[in-house]
């Protein structure tokens, strides 16, 4: 029984659902498009989705977002439990937002990737 249509017709509302079955792990990359047609300005569902999957840290700061998007994805991967990373490429002037080599630093209160390889470092 699908008790989303239920939920909708009562007029329940919510601000991420989770669709997919947590006992096939092939079910999510045997549906590439199933999420083309959701709306690209709540990525809640796409950080639902790698964080259930295993995804383990997300790009925060990049060249190609705007200053007004770090803090927006770095609530969500607060919310999600995920490290945060800053982005170190630079594709091209039309691209990014920054010159190279100028992206602001994480904001603090992120946990950075590079903390979840703390334990493997080895030190001489």
């Amino acid at each position: 029984m699908n008790a989303l249509p239920e939920l909708i017709a009562q007029g329940l509302r919510a601000d991420i659902v989770d669709e997919h079955c947590y006992a096939n792990p092939h079910w999510f990359f045997s549906r590439t498009t199933r999420f083309d047609g959701y709306p690209r300005t709540g990525p809640k569902v796409f950080f639902s989705e790698f964080a259930a999957h295993g995804g383990r840290g997300v790009e925060v700061v990049t060249g190609s977002h705007a200053p007004g998007e770090y803090a927006k994805y770095a609530d969500l991967a607060i919310e999600f439990g995920l490290f945060a990373s800053r982005g170190s490429d630079f594709h091209s002037p039309q691209e990014s937002r920054t010159d190279l080599g100028a992206l602001p630093d994480l904001p603090g209160r992120l946990t950075p990737v590079w903390e979840a390889l703390h334990d493997r470092i080895q030190r001489s």
